[in-house]
């Protein structure tokens, strides 16, 4: 008898956490100032936990590795993160690739390395489960590991493919909900 379960796996900036503007590209916060969770994103959460769905945070981080992002800070973002979640009840885990964009690892999107890991670690049938993201490289990272995949969309995103496009976290757990009813 197979008892894995099924997983939602949510990129952090745009998804979750508003992206900053830097120098005329989205971008991840950097400072207590710049970071700011998305408006009502616990009842979508919640209602996705409830659904026996384990959620995971999948994030790119490469201003570790470039100094612009201390390791502390990242901390500090993802305790606020998670608490307003819930908990860990809600939020499993937040995975963190702080790798630069040329480095050759396995756990930078869109290598699958992060879900990938999760999915050990916690028992997920990547088959049932959903990558929700706001860009190509995490539709990519979803597909690559053999899950769904939910675009948020926004104006930076419009030529972005996925199995489903919505407006919002809420629209992205209504149609998880439903398309895992009736898939």
């Amino acid at each position: 008898m197979n008892n894995s379960s099924p997983a939602v796996f949510l990129d952090r900036d745009g998804v979750l956490v508003q992206p900053v503007l830097r120098d005329g590209k989205i971008s991840s916060p950097r400072n207590e100032a710049e970071f700011a969770l998305i408006p009502n994103l616990r009842q979508p959460l919640m209602a996705l936990a409830k659904d026996s769905f384990l959620l995971f945070v999948i994030t790119n981080q490469p201003d570790l590795a470039r100094k612009h992002l201390m390791p502390e800070t990242l901390a500090a973002f993802h305790h606020r993160l998670i608490d307003m979640a819930g908990g860990t009840a809600v939020i499993r885990k937040i995975y963190v690739c702080p790798h630069d964009d040329c480095a050759a690892c396995t756990c930078r999107k869109p290598a699958p390395g992060m879900i990938l890991q999760a999915a050990q670690e916690w028992n997920v049938d990547l088959k049932l489960s959903y990558m929700i993201g706001d860009r190509e490289v995490d539709m990519q990272a979803g597909k690559a590991a053999g899950c769904k995949t939910v675009l948020i969309s926004a104006d930076y995103n419009q030529q972005v493919r996925a199995d489903f496009v919505a407006g919002d976290l809420a629209g992205a757990a209504r149609w998880i909900h439903e398309d895992r009813l009736h898939p």
